[in-house]
């Protein structure tokens, strides 16, 4: 049995802890908060508060670390990796390779398994990218993400001054959705328009709304909408986790039309992530168990190693 740590209480870690009851060769050892958590009936027995988190090295597989990218993951995660095997969902795609090197120096000095950016985009969506990419030479492969609520872009914009309450829809633009289907590259900044519902402290807004605009790698560069709301409206309207998520290969060879898609349909987006967290702690157990050390992403893990059973009965 697996001994499984939890970092973080937000959506996602609420979602890894009614996921794990699916994977029945993890234990859930503890869940690590800044937060008091133990109150919540749920979780209180196994809640830790985070500054104690070291007296369990040694007594944990492997921590998934469930806290959004903009600021407490970046914080936490070469800390972390150097004391205990982590994964994470890191989801700034510009720096994910500088994520990967930092990590990776500080998990491989103290002995250790770091596998970052494990999740349906960055993680899933990247391996259909790699597939399609090397199984189609010739094609024009695009992403798509929307229309749906962006867990990462949500929290960057609950990070900024002023700001209570605030979600993000990412919304795919008709006409480069339509190009993508004709074979056509398109930028990410092209398709996609990012919607902003804020709650925010009165008279914050003109600043709140500049900082948004200018954020990198979140929102500089993309059209964008903000729309300052009342917390009322917010809770009625924008309470919705769902998302949606598509990867599309298109191809002419030797003047015939070839498509590949992946599309993800998701009423949860948390959810469904907590599921690729904790296929990706098991690979990150069996890997250290190997005497594998330092830092990798999923385009590193042979993919028998997500899989509980027979994979070969999978061919």
């Amino acid at each position: 049995m697996l001994k499984l740590g939890i970092v973080g209480y937000g959506n996602l870690g609420k979602a890894l802890v009614k996921t794990v009851a699916l994977f029945p060769d993890f234990e859930l050892a503890a869940l690590f908060s800044r937060r008091d958590l133990s109150v919540e009936k749920d979780v209180s027995k196994i809640f830790v508060p985070y500054r104690n988190i070291l007296e369990f090295n040694g007594k944990i597989d492997v921590l998934i670390l469930a806290w959004g990218s903009a600021v407490d993951l970046r914080e936490s995660a070469e800390f972390l990796s150097g004391h205990f095997n982590t994964v994470d969902s890191f989801d700034m795609h510009r720096d994910i390779e500088k994520h990967l090197k930092s990590v990776g120096n500080i998990a491989k000095g103290s002995g250790r398994l770091a596998v970052v950016s494990s999740g349906w985009d960055p993680g899933l969506m990247s391996l259909a990218r790699l597939y399609f990419s090397a199984f189609m030479p010739t094609a024009a492969v695009n992403s798509f993400w929307g229309k749906g609520v962006s867990q990462g872009h949500s929290e960057a914009l609950r990070h900024v001054s002023g700001v209570r309450y605030a979600v993000q829809y990412t919304c795919p633009i008709a006409k480069a959705h339509s190009l993508a289907l004709a074979g056509e590259t398109v930028l990410p900044t092209e398709a996609h328009k990012r919607v902003c519902y804020v709650v925010a402290e009165s008279g914050a807004e003109e600043r709140i709304e500049r900082e948004i605009r200018e954020m990198r790698g979140y929102f500089s560069g993309y059209e964008t909408e903000v729309h300052f709301i009342s917390e009322s409206e917010f809770f009625e309207r924008h309470t919705s986790l769902c998302h949606r998520g598509e990867v599309i290969a298109s191809a002419k060879v030797a003047d015939e039309r070839q498509r590949a898609t992946l599309t993800l349909e998701l009423q949860s987006n948390p959810l469904f992530t907590a599921g690729i967290l904790l296929a990706t702690a098991r690979a990150a157990c069996r890997l250290s168990s190997e005497g594998i050390t330092g830092a990798l992403t999923l385009f590193d893990i042979p993919p028998k190693y997500f899989y509980r059973g027979d994979p070969y009965s999978l061919i």
